[in-house]
């Protein structure tokens, strides 16, 4: 087989996993697993209706997004999807990407930036989520399957609630950093649960709960979103090896059933001398940051 072969026979495979993605998202309603980056009404009709997806070679800036002809699984296409609803009286223009394809984090940045003379700073546009715990209940739910040798119909309300911490504990270490620097700009009937976090009299992931299980930019101050923004996003190394070691530690307990899966973030809960040690480093990642 050869390379240009390879990659037609992959990108087949991405196009049937993606609909089958959006066939299971449509049955069980789950919101946030795309990302609405553009939206804009128009005034008058246009003469043609569209809906697609493509795959940008570059950003706005020549940065790669996608090298259409790697071979390699691990940079397989990630696509933007294009529409164009001409209405009655009017036409709707939107573009998304699945919350996951963080490649086109900078050009959404780019083509949202009212700076860019090529962009009508008149369209509405939103602000996503950092994190949406929904995002890693696959992998949850198959570590925790693993570790406690559940099948598919074994689970119950109680397994479901420790898989949604699973889930959560990443955002978790993040949340209670952000609560002890009052660097979170949330709804204020919320604060009592806030002030637990702090005197540490509950867990983070509780305070998770009460924003739906969703970490969104607006929830963040603007002075910190640029540091978390990038830490969730495109990380440090030494955070990475951070929760590889506590990921190991966890995963230790489990070690038969467990093995080396690559998905060991997501298969333990939060606890607070973990967040300890995170902490330092968070706090020394921050300090660094700063001085750049």
């Amino acid at each position: 087989m050869n390379r240009y072969t390879k990659v037609i026979n992959m990108m087949e495979s991405y196009f049937t996993k993606d609909f089958e993605k959006a066939k299971r998202l449509s049955k069980k309603n789950w919101e946030g697993e795309y990302y609405l980056f553009y939206y804009e009404k128009l005034d008058y009709v246009v003469p043609i209706a569209f809906q697609s997806s493509i795959a940008l070679v570059t950003d706005l800036e020549g940065n790669i997004i996608n090298d259409i002809y790697c071979p390699k699984e691990e940079h397989r296409m990630k696509d933007l999807h294009i529409c164009i609803f001409p209405l009655k009286d009017s036409s709707v223009i939107m573009m998304f990407i699945d919350s996951k394809h963080k490649r086109y984090r900078k050009f959404y940045k780019q083509f949202n930036n009212p700076n860019n003379k090529k962009v009508n700073n008149n369209a509405k546009t939103y602000r996503g989520y950092l994190y949406n715990s929904e995002w890693n209940w696959d992998i949850a739910e198959a570590n925790y399957r693993i570790q406690y040798n559940k099948k598919d119909t074994d689970l119950n309300e109680k397994d479901e609630e420790i898989i949604w911490k699973y889930c959560c504990t990443e955002i978790a270490f993040y949340l209670a950093w952000l609560v002890e620097n009052e660097f979170l700009t949330l709804d204020p009937v919320i604060n009592e649960t806030i002030e637990k976090v702090k005197k540490r009299q509950t867990m983070p992931d509780d305070l998770f709960e009460c924003i739906d299980l969703k970490l969104s930019e607006e929830d963040v101050s603007d002075k910190i979103l640029p540091f978390i923004d990038y830490c969730l996003n495109d990380g440090f190394e030494s955070i990475d090896n951070f929760y590889n070691k506590v990921s190991q530690k966890y995963a230790n307990v489990f070690t038969d059933k467990y093995g080396e899966r690559d998905s060991r973030r997501c298969g333990f809960t939060f606890k607070w001398d973990d967040y300890d040690e995170f902490k330092k480093l968070l706090d020394k990642e921050y300090k660094d940051y700063l001085s750049v």
